[in-house]
Parts: structure tokens; sequence; C-alpha cells
């Protein structure tokens, strides 16, 4: 409406564009949200210039909408330039600056460079608590994102006392209910569970897919992101009907959510072959790891952690095959041959 009575160049239709694609990456629809925010960000450059701290927050919200869509040398360029302007413009200690900090030390993160990431994600806390209250939620933020780096370098006791922190903070601001709850709850049960505190992580878990079910609705990424972690738990404790369903759920989500060629997609295929391995699916399995090396083979380069994962995996499944004599029950797909072919003359 307000496009229609401003016209599509107008610096408020610019907002109203911004809301609603803020709206949508809210609510994990990123395909929806990236159109919303070129345009945004075209009318903000044009009417306010392209140094304007408005123009620097959406540029920086577009990058986001990449890095989240695993787009991650496209966005960091724009993050670092949203950076740049924010600092001219505002000054160094700016709290705009808090959210575009946290933005390229994810950025940073999805590429594993956890050396630049946490020096970023420090600075972020720094500013942070130099300008807001120890209990506000921008200190929050800044903790988790700090303890997930910590956790990404298996630095477990300093992990858990951040997330602590994050937890009790948005508790007390937000409700214990709220969705950030689930997101701080969803980053401590990774925690247990890379501890072996199954029962602790279980607990939290039921806690977050209730929170996400109820807040956010069954067909949210944040929901996927949840049950994939439930599935994760039943698969440690052996109950793989229930973990099957679960990371089939979360797979069916991303694939409508994110591209097909998603990061977080290869690694649900993964997750789901692993588990049908387990309970000696091994067709259903190979076709899986196949898909999933099919996404991540030639990102290899930007997800070297994840695809080098995702070939042990494969590699320890055949070694299985191998050693039952069943190499029969699989296909004959180039992609396997390759494997066990590099199995066999010992490369692997």
């Amino acid at each position: 409406m307000r496009e229609a009575q401003l016209g599509s160049n107008h610096s408020v239709t610019a907002i109203s564009l911004d809301s609603l694609a803020s709206f949508y990456r809210k609510m994990g629809r990123y395909n929806d949200a990236e159109p919303l925010f070129v345009q945004a960000l075209q009318i903000s450059e044009t009417q306010l210039g392209s140094n304007h701290p408005r123009s620097a927050e959406i540029l920086s919200s577009l990058a986001e909408i990449y890095t989240l869509q695993g787009r991650y040398l496209e966005a960091q360029p724009l993050i670092e330039k949203s950076l740049s302007i924010a600092e001219q413009q505002l000054g160094a200690e700016h709290p705009n600056l808090v959210q575009i900090l946290c933005n390229l030390a994810t950025n940073h993160r999805f590429q594993n460079n956890y050396f630049a990431a946490e020096a970023i994600y420090q600075r972020a806390l720094e500013i942070s608590e130099k300008i807001f209250e120890p209990t506000h939620t921008i200190v929050a933020l800044s903790l988790n994102n700090l303890a997930v780096i910590y956790l990404d370098q298996k630095r477990y006791n300093d992990a858990e006392i951040l997330y602590q922190r994050s937890l009790s903070i948005y508790e007390n601001a937000l409700g214990k209910d709220h969705p950030y709850v689930a997101i701080c709850l969803c980053n401590l049960i990774k925690l247990y569970y890379e501890q072996n505190r199954y029962k602790e992580a279980e607990n939290l878990c039921l806690r977050a897919v209730e929170i996400d079910k109820t807040q956010l609705g069954e067909d949210h990424l944040h929901y996927a992101n949840s049950i994939s972690h439930l599935s994760r738990i039943y698969q440690y404790c052996g109950k793989l009907t229930e973990a099957e369903k679960l990371i089939c759920k979360a797979l069916a989500i991303r694939q409508k959510k994110l591209n097909s060629n998603h990061v977080t997609v290869a690694i649900s295929l993964q997750r789901l072959a692993t588990i049908l391995a387990f309970q000696q699916k091994y067709s259903e399995a190979e076709k899986h790891f196949i898909e999933a090396i099919t996404i991540l083979e030639p990102q290899q380069e930007q997800q070297k952690h994840e695809f080098n994962e995702l070939q042990t995996e494969f590699c320890k499944f055949l070694q299985q095959i191998i050693q039952k004599g069943l190499k029969q029950e699989l296909s004959k797909h180039s992609i396997t041959q390759k494997y066990f072919q590099s199995i066999l003359s010992g490369e692997v």
C-alpha cells in the first residue's frame, strides 16, 4: 500500500520492504526475503546515499541472508563494506555495529575461520557490555555467539559458562518460552551431547522442540534445528526408529526452505544415511550419502570441514560393507565405485 501511495522509490517504501524482509528472515523464508532486501537497498542508496548508516544496515541484512543460504563468499564483502560505512558514519563503538560484527563473525565461522570469528565476536561483546546493561538481550546475543566459537574449538567449560549466562538473560528478559531461549537451549544441547551428557541434552531438547513448535510452527527452520538435535540424541541412545523419523522431518523442512545445495541439507542427508546404515538399510543409506556428496563436492573449498567429515563417514560405511561381504547390496553408481576403489587401493 505504501508503495502505491508514495511511489516505488520513496525512502518510506524502503523501510516497509526492509520490515517485511526482516519478517521473512525470522520465519526462515530466506528466498522471499532476499529480493525485498535488494529492492530496499537500491532505494536507500538512491535516496539516502550508499554511505548512509541506513544503507549499511540493509546491506548487512542482505549479506546475512546470503550467509544463511550458504553463499559465504558473496556475503563477506557486503558485510565488510557495511561495517566500514557504519564505523565511518557512527563511530567504532556505536551499538549498530554489534549486529554487523556478529554477521561478519558468523560468516567467518561458517567458512571455518575460527580465529577471525572469535576476535570479531569478542569485539562485539566488548561493545555490548560497554554500552548496555549486563542483563540486556544484546549482551546475551554476544555471549551466545562467542560461546559457539568456544564450542567449535572444544573449549567446553568456557562455552558452558557463557551459554548459561546468555540463557539466564534471555529467560529473564523475554520469558522462558521465547524462540531465542530455544536457540540458546539448542546450543547447550550440542555442548552436552558432545560431552556424552545425553540425559541432560534430551531434557533441554524436548523443551526447545516444544517452544519452537508452539511459537514458530512445525515448518520453521528453527523447529527443524531442534528436532534434528533430538534425532541425534536418540541416535546416540540407540532409539534409531525415532531418530530416523525426526531427521526425515527436519530434512523435508530444510529442503523446502533452503536452496537444494545448501550445506545444511547435505548434513541432514548424511545424518539420515548414518542412521539408516545403523539399521542395516544399506541401499537407502548409500542413496543419501551420494546425494550429500553430490551437494558438497562442488563446494569442498568453502565447506572443507563438512566435506571431509562426510567423506570419512561414507568411507566407514563402505569399509563395513566390504568387511561384511555385502558389496552386491549397493549400486554401481560412479561415486560409490570411486570410493570403493580408493579404499581397496589403500588411498583412504
